[in-house]
């Protein structure tokens, strides 16, 4: 890490360019739930919405492969984006995100999403710290935490057709996650210190650093309320 970035920028700039990426961050959940709350509702009184989204198999399937195709878009064009364009992808992420979560409560209870939240609030702010804070060099786990993400997606897929892993991939999935958020936290300050002055790139970066942090919280979230779901069966 540069010398020259960290005397120059120091601490009180990395505070608010993190507190930039987390205010991008909690406007992307407070769009997911807000849309997730109109879902549900809307789906509670048989509307019309709900009925076309959660009744038609092509729009469930259009739905996730265009979270998957934003994603990738906004990875691979961040560079060639305008702020606003990548901004805007983002939100529209959350968006999709918030029409998909519309059917959680009906699936494990209101009661249930509301703890799982906390829950995974409380374990992600704790491995969010401890990236922020910690001395240890993470990036030499990249390969360890890239073939974590493999290994539980062919679990996932797996899972799909013979119905295995129950609780167990759930204390994976979180595990992964949670390492995957102080890894995060750390790819940030780099980032700060290497593009501090580069202006439109650090905030291009800002916004993918959000989407990071947002989609290791949401996984979290989904993996506490997966092993709470399987509790509650067994």
């Amino acid at each position: 890490m540069s010398q020259y970035y960290t005397d120059s920028f120091g601490q009180e700039g990395l505070r608010k360019y993190i507190n930039k990426v987390f205010g991008t961050m909690a406007i992307g959940m407070l769009i997911t739930a807000a849309i997730a709350y109109f879902c549900f509702m809307d789906l509670m009184s048989g509307g019309f919405i709900a009925r076309i989204l959660y009744t038609n198999t092509l729009a469930v399937w259009l739905l996730l492969i265009a979270q998957i195709g934003i994603v990738i878009y906004l990875s691979a064009r961040l560079q060639k984006m305008s702020i606003g364009s990548a901004r805007v992808c983002f939100y529209v992420y959350c968006v999709i995100n918030g029409i998909t979560f519309g059917t959680l409560p009906l699936v494990y209870g209101i009661g249930n999403v509301f703890v799982a939240f906390l829950y995974a609030a409380v374990l992600f702010g704790c491995c969010a710290i401890i990236g922020r804070t910690t001395k240890v060099d993470l990036t030499k786990f990249s390969g360890l935490f890239m073939g974590g993400l493999i290994a539980l997606l062919i679990m996932q897929v797996l899972n799909m057709f013979f119905h295995f892993g129950g609780s167990a991939m759930g204390f994976l999935g979180i595990a992964l996650f949670l390492g995957l958020t102080a890894w995060d936290m750390q790819m940030i300050k780099r980032n700060y210190y290497y593009l501090a002055n580069s202006g439109e790139i650090a905030e291009k970066y800002s916004i993918i650093s959000a989407l990071n942090l947002y989609l290791d919280f949401i996984n979290i979230f989904l993996y506490v309320l997966q092993i709470m779901g399987h509790s509650s069966n067994d």
